[in-house]
Formats: structure tokens, C-alpha cells, sequence
């Protein structure tokens, strides 16, 4: 009796289970996966540039002065971290038309100053000749604040 209620609890347990793992389930999340990818291509590339950039070597990197290097790498985080941004924004658009603009914007803007935390982190741990520099944290999240303005700006308009 309890061998036979067992074998019957197992049979419906893999039921449910080899249901879920059906083709169709597997498909319909491999197409979702690959939707996702092609939505979001330019920002993930972006993403990898941005890592090579800041991961490599800081002895490789042109010499210039110390006063212009400053000027230039703190300009050179804000553009590549409000790309970043930007793009993360225009595709999170363009496949969530129907979710508010602040919505889209937000998680745009949490995600790069995120991905520019964890960059400052990674520079500190794994880069080689990289340190981690609040400066450039800072410089990352003002580069995302100001793709919001942008992009606060260009979804108003694209609404008018």
C-alpha cells in the first residue's frame, strides 16, 4: 500500500516536472532569450567596450599631463557611462512602450551607475595597473544622470 501510494506520488511528481521541461516551454524561453539579445545588442556591446576600456592596463594608456589626464578621463567615464544609459533606455523603449517614461528611465539609470560601481570594483580586484578612484565613480554616475536629462527631454518630444 505505501510502496504503491509512493510509485503513484512519483509518477505525478515527474509529470509536472518532464511537463515543464517540455519543448514548447524550452522554445518559447529561447525565443524570449534571443528577443532580449536582439533588443538590447547596441547596449551590450557598449557594455563590452566599456569593460575593455577600463580594464586595460594603465600603463598602456597614452601619457599626458597630469592635469589634462583628469579633465579627460573624468569626461571620458561620463560619456561612456551616459551611453551606456542612453542605450539601456532607448531599447528598454522601444520593448516597453506601454510602461511610464520614469519607469524606463530609472532602471536605465540604476543599471549604469551599477555597471559603474561594479567597473570601480573590478578596477580595484582584477584589472591589472587600474585602481578604483571615487572620482570616477562619481564621474560614471553624472554621466547617467545627465543621459536621463537627455533622455527625459527626447521621450517628452517624441510624445508632442
Amino acid at each position: 500500500m505505501k510502496y504503491q501510494l509512493l510509485k503513484n506520488i512519483q509518477r505525478n511528481l515527474n509529470r509536472i516536472y518532464y511537463k515543464n521541461l517540455s519543448f514548447e516551454t524550452t522554445k518559447k524561453k529561447l525565443n524570449m532569450i534571443i528577443h532580449h539579445i536582439r533588443t538590447y545588442k547596441y547596449a551590450y556591446l557598449w557594455a563590452i567596450i566599456v569593460t575593455g576600456l577600463c580594464g586595460t592596463n594603465g600603463q598602456s594608456l597614452p601619457h599626458f599631463d597630469f592635469s589634462s589626464i583628469i579633465r579627460i578621463d573624468k569626461i571620458a567615464h561620463l560619456l561612456l557611462f551616459g551611453t551606456e544609459t542612453y542605450l539601456i533606455a532607448i531599447a528598454s523603449k522601444k520593448n516597453y512602450n506601454k510602461r511610464s517614461n520614469f519607469k524606463i528611465i530609472f532602471a536605465a539609470f540604476l543599471i549604469g551607475t551599477i555597471f559603474g560601481i561594479i567597473i570601480e570594483i573590478l578596477q580595484a580586484t582584477v584589472f591589472i595597473n587600474r585602481s578604483f578612484d571615487y572620482l570616477d565613480m562619481m564621474a560614471n554616475t553624472i554621466g547617467c544622470a545627465l543621459a536621463w536629462l537627455i533622455l527625459r527631454w527626447e521621450f517628452k518630444n517624441r510624445e508632442d
